[in-house]
């Protein structure tokens, strides 16, 4: 899978790896739909165990990413083309950490200016 062997890079890697409590929530409901719960739990347990990786709280950045969300719904009529309510709060986040590389397969992210790891393909 590209993903895992991607992360693992990262992991080895000096980058910096954060994510948020709401990237955290949307991965558990995915895996949960996809894997079931049980594989899910074990998902959310290795992440939140990592050392490698920090977690931001998001409580603090939801007006900001509803604010961008609304303004997205504005811009973009179909809901499959703007990025969720998640991506928002991550784009907050990126923005002011100073983060530019995501690791996600999210077009959202490159539209929003960042730079997706892996690249588009």
């Amino acid at each position: 899978m590209e993903a895992v062997a991607v992360w693992n890079e990262l992991k080895a890697s000096d980058a910096a790896l954060v994510t948020s409590d709401a990237v955290l929530t949307e991965t558990f409901f995915v895996h949960s739909i996809l894997y079931g719960a049980k594989a899910a739990r074990d998902v959310a347990r290795k992440l939140v165990a990592s050392r490698e990786l920090w977690i931001v709280a998001t409580v603090d950045l939801a007006p900001a990413a509803l604010d961008r969300l609304i303004a997205y719904e504005r811009d973009v009529r179909k809901p499959r083309e703007r990025p969720s309510y998640f991506d928002c709060t991550s784009f907050e986040i990126m923005r002011q950490l100073g983060i530019r590389r995501a690791f996600t397969f999210d077009r959202h992210f490159r539209e929003a200016g960042f730079t997706t790891i892996p690249g588009p393909a």
